[in-house]
């Protein structure tokens, strides 16, 4: 939806819920860094199923995450999680990933703007919701954290959906009244 605010002006307002700049800066450096300028395919894959995969196998909580941030990605990503396996293909994965992303988009929307941000975001960290924040050329924009006291923490505050919803359609409704 933050995309489409960019580039289709009759949308009234928009909530990013949480704030991302990118779903590519979510993934560890060390993910990130195989697909330097100079690596090609079959060398990044090489290297995520000898140097990773293995380890990552060790780890249930790991190997649950890594399948849950994937899965949204492609089927075969999907596919691997219901499988309880590892993906072998982080090179198609990776590129997935960097399609999504706000860079220069953001000083082109001017809709009313919520930004979302949780306390303890393992996923989306607050610098970048902030960035979200700060380069919106939206006048009338929105951030709001929400914390281990309001029960919010984690991505997306799995424990407390009653009151991000309240949040979000409070703000919506205000919005809509200007």
């Amino acid at each position: 939806m933050a995309r489409a605010a960019a580039h289709e002006h009759r949308l009234a307002a928009v909530c990013s819920d949480p704030g991302m700049l990118s779903a590519w800066l979510g993934w560890s450096e060390e993910v990130r860094s195989l697909f330097t300028s100079t690596a090609t395919e079959e060398q990044v894959n090489t290297t995520w199923n000898q140097g990773y995969i293995p380890v990552i196998d060790q780890d249930p909580i790991t190997k649950f995450t890594v399948a849950k941030r994937s899965e949204i990605y492609g089927t075969a990503y999907l596919d691997a999680a219901r499988a309880g396996q590892v993906f072998t293909d982080v090179w198609t994965l990776g590129h997935n990933i960097m399609q999504y992303s706000l860079y220069g988009d953001l000083d082109q929307i001017s809709v009313p703007y919520l930004v979302m941000q949780y306390e303890l975001d393992l996923t989306i960290p607050a610098t970048q919701t902030q960035q979200v924040y700060d380069g919106l050329a939206s006048k009338h924009k929105e951030y709001v954290t929400m914390t281990v006291a309001d029960g919010g923490e984690y991505h997306c505050g799995p424990m407390a959906p009653q009151r991000r919803n309240q949040i979000v359609f409070d703000w919506l409704d205000s919005t809509m009244d200007v």
